[in-house]
């Protein structure tokens, strides 16, 4: 029997290596499933995900993300070349883009005269523990912090007869004294208002009723949490803004300088395959590709 530990292949995702098996495990499932090979569409999807953990460990500005990415240019190129000789492009329709991008690190920002800078959210916590002793006497108020969220303890406020929505609004006016926090948001807010536009529109699309905080903090442009293992993307541009190519059947040769949203991919898809729209999108076919 062989022990898991002699065999950890976990750093494979830290070098471009991992692309690379990523890219020959498609080609292997191209070739033993037969995908391409009879009338009914076939749907396969790869995710080189390296980039993303390179991009943690070394910063989207290092040599050892160039490295990368010539690297995965060349396994992109060897993908298709391969899926052009088993299949035809003129038979493939392939889009390329990307679930976020990376963000500089603020020390570097910072370095550089650019604003930016570390959230010490376990020391914001402390003190606003202190504040609320003070204000509703001694109680575990907060039950805990994830991600950007704060979980209030409910089921105390509820016994001490408190309103929540103001204890809410409380602890929300606290957390944007701040420096780093651009805003905060309670679970009331995002419940009784609907934002069409901006960050808090985002924030609201990433709410959930049944396991999202009750307060949602919104963190200036250029900061980050501070000793925050997992990526986290934020709301602005530099970090959401990803590309989008759609290349192969049906496609013509065109560019869209509008915005384009990646929940459109889905719809396009539908019209594309003459197929029903997923019931929840809320993206809209891109017209540009359907022309």
């Amino acid at each position: 029997m062989i022990n898991k530990k002699e065999r950890d292949y976990s750093i494979l995702r830290r070098t471009p290596f991992g692309n690379t098996y990523t890219k020959d495990m498609a080609i292997a499932l191209l070739i033993n499933e037969e995908l391409g090979k009879n009338d009914h569409t076939d749907w396969l999807t790869v995710a080189f995900s390296s980039t993303s953990y390179i991009g943690k460990s070394f910063l989207p500005l290092s040599v050892e993300m160039q490295d990368t990415y010539l690297r995965l240019d060349e396994d992109i190129a060897h993908f298709l070349s391969f899926v052009d000789d088993q299949v035809g492009l003129k038979n493939v329709l392939i889009y390329l883009t990307a679930e976020n991008a990376i963000a500089n690190e603020p020390s570097y920002l910072l370095d550089n005269r650019m604003p930016g800078g570390y959230f010490n959210y376990n020391s914001a916590l402390s003190l606003l523990r202190t504040y609320l002793n003070i204000i509703y006497g001694s109680g575990e108020w907060i039950k805990f912090y994830y991600s950007q969220q704060i979980y209030l303890n409910r089921d105390l406020i509820e016994d001490s007869r408190l309103s929540l929505s103001e204890f809410q609004d409380r602890v929300a006016r606290f957390m944007v004294q701040f420096e780093g926090v651009s805003s905060a948001l309670t679970s009331e807010n995002l419940m009784t208002n609907n934002y069409t536009h901006g960050v808090f529109e985002k924030m609201q699309k990433n709410y959930h009723q049944e396991r999202s905080g009750d307060i949602i903090l919104g963190l200036s442009p250029g900061w980050v949490e501070k000793g925050l293992d997992d990526e986290t993307a934020s709301s602005f541009r530099y970090d959401s803004h990803v590309p989008l190519i759609f290349y192969g059947w049906k496609t013509g040769r065109t560019i869209i300088t509008r915005d384009i949203s990646i929940t459109d991919i889905a719809p396009t898809l539908s019209v594309l395959l003459n197929i029903s729209r997923p019931a929840g999108t809320q993206g809209k076919a891109i017209e540009e590709l359907l022309r």
